[in-house]
């Protein structure tokens, strides 16, 4: 239980109608989770409004509303407290009823369209690595040792979030990656977290029937940065076309720009690629972070993962780790499942399974894919099987069939999660980004472990399948139904024997 008037004075209402004291039982935003003396929080989302369901809550017994208008009915029994901002409000309270468990845990944010997840798995793994005990919260769920929860989106409402932080505080964990989601930070879910440090990765189209415009998206983007303090650490990807935007208004003072020009204050070079593990060189160009160089081998593939880890390894260092305990837990570090997984097949090829869902991640998984065949001694080809999901940006689709068109030597374009979307309509949009050249080497198929199929049929030794869209997840959304599926597993079909 807590007092209403401590939540008032934490709230800086406009107007509150009704008694200002009494003690509290919970705080909801779902008014079916109501119960005597609950604080209700209504709160507009993309769909419902909370509002409408304040007479529901008052019914199942809250005694406390926090809107942002007084609905037309008022119970002279109960307490409205009028805010600017629904949203935040719930931060604040949830902050408040959590005993504000972030305070005394180190948690960094990491933003940005693509690696979000990768960055946060390997900032744990090297953390753990030092003896902290580390957490995650992201897009395959929050966890730390003993502890899981699953997570409807990649960064969750405020009032989840900070249970999560309060059952981490609980056994101890004391350092926090969390993926920082542009809606989260528009949306002001991440409202009260006091980030030590942040990490920005990289802008591309993504989340624009939400945003309507990159610049929209990168304002929201930038919240991140504009709310740390003065302590904290910024690391970011210099090559990137919005990183000034992105990051300049941050108060940060420490801050490392990474890159593969010299300029940055960390340079990437020497890459070397293969299909079971990368090398590179961290150069500094900065004194701060105390080193010169340092050589670093990673399980991961590719390019892209070269940024990530990178990045990775930057905020350690700053944060004080030895240079050999970021690179021995990064070379101990198998990966994330469904990003860039690896399926050994049992007719010689290799099949590999990534959650690449937006234009620039595809690109990206196919250009690692192709960039391991080329030197590779022998020769294979390139099958790329993938779609695009339902009730998300329809501008990416088209772009998405001329990328994997151009770089994949056959592509089978299949159904991702349609949701209520039209499936056959959605790989229509598909097709039709492809040149008619490129037409010659595409096939349909609607059924997605028919399309995998397929692909591994088509498939031989030395070629690699690269299964696009869905990675980590292991079920596919048609309608209103969610079925279990899962890329892994439905290669793992064809695969080699595990012994």
């Amino acid at each position: 239980m807590k007092e209403i008037n401590k939540v008032i004075d934490l709230l800086e209402p406009k107007e509150v109608v009704g008694p200002s004291f009494g003690m509290i039982s919970s705080v909801c935003y779902n008014s079916i989770k109501c119960e005597p003396l609950s604080l209700f929080v209504a709160i507009s989302g993309t769909r419902l409004d909370g509002h409408n369901f304040i007479e529901q809550a008052i019914e199942r017994g809250a005694k406390f509303i926090v809107c942002e208008k007084l609905p037309e009915k008022i119970h002279p029994d109960c307490t409205y407290i009028v805010v600017e901002n629904s949203r935040i409000a719930l931060a604040k309270a949830s902050n408040f009823w959590f005993d504000f468990p972030t305070k005394d845990v180190e948690v960094v944010g990491v933003t940005g369209t693509n690696g979000k997840t990768t960055i946060t798995y390997l900032l744990k793994e090297i953390m753990q690595t030092s003896g902290r005990n580390a957490g995650v919260v992201g897009t395959i769920g929050a966890f730390a040792k003993d502890y899981y929860c699953r997570l409807s989106n990649t960064t969750p409402e405020s009032y989840e979030l900070f249970k999560i932080f309060h059952d981490f505080r609980k056994i101890g964990v004391d350092f926090v990656a969390m993926e920082v989601s542009s809606h989260s930070l528009h949306q002001g879910r991440v409202y009260g977290i006091d980030f030590k440090g942040a990490i920005f990765t990289n802008l591309t189209q993504d989340h624009l029937d939400y945003h309507k415009n990159m610049d929209e998206y990168a304002e929201a983007k930038s919240i991140l940065f504009k709310n740390l303090n003065n302590e904290a650490v910024v690391v970011a990807f210099k090559d990137d076309p919005y990183v000034e935007r992105i990051v300049s208004g941050t108060p940060a003072s420490r801050r490392y720009f990474v890159g593969r020009n010299k300029d940055a204050d960390v340079v990437i070079l020497n890459e070397k690629f293969g299909l079971e593990s990368t090398e590179f060189d961290l150069i500094f160009n900065t004194t701060e972070i105390g080193i010169k160089e340092l050589h670093i081998k990673s399980n991961l593939l590719g390019r892209f993962n070269v940024e990530n880890v990178a990045l990775a390894s930057v905020l350690a260092l700053a944060f004080g780790l030895k240079p050999d305990e970021v690179k021995n837990s990064i070379s101990r570090f198998k990966g994330v499942d469904g990003r860039m997984q690896r399926v050994a097949l049992k007719n010689g090829a290799i099949g590999i399974v990534d959650y690449a869902h937006t234009p620039d991640a595809l690109k990206k998984a196919l250009e690692t894919c192709r960039e391991i065949l080329n030197e590779s001694s022998k020769s294979g080809r390139l099958i790329c099987v993938f779609g695009c999901g339902g009730e998300r940006d329809p501008e990416k689709r088209p772009i998405m069939g001329r990328i994997a068109s151009e770089i994949a030597d056959y592509v089978v374009l299949t159904n991702d999660n349609p949701r209520k979307e039209n499936p056959t309509k959605i790989i229509n949009q598909i097709y039709a980004g492809i040149t008619n050249e490129g037409k010659k080497k595409v096939i349909q198929i609607g059924n997605r472990d028919e399309a995998i199929e397929y692909a591994y049929n088509l498939s031989s030794c030395n070629d690699i399948i690269l299964v696009a869209g869905k990675g980590h997840e292991d079920y596919q959304i048609i309608g209103e139904v969610k079925y279990h599926f899962s890329d892994v597993e439905q290669l793992k079909k064809f695969g080699v024997d595990e012994k």
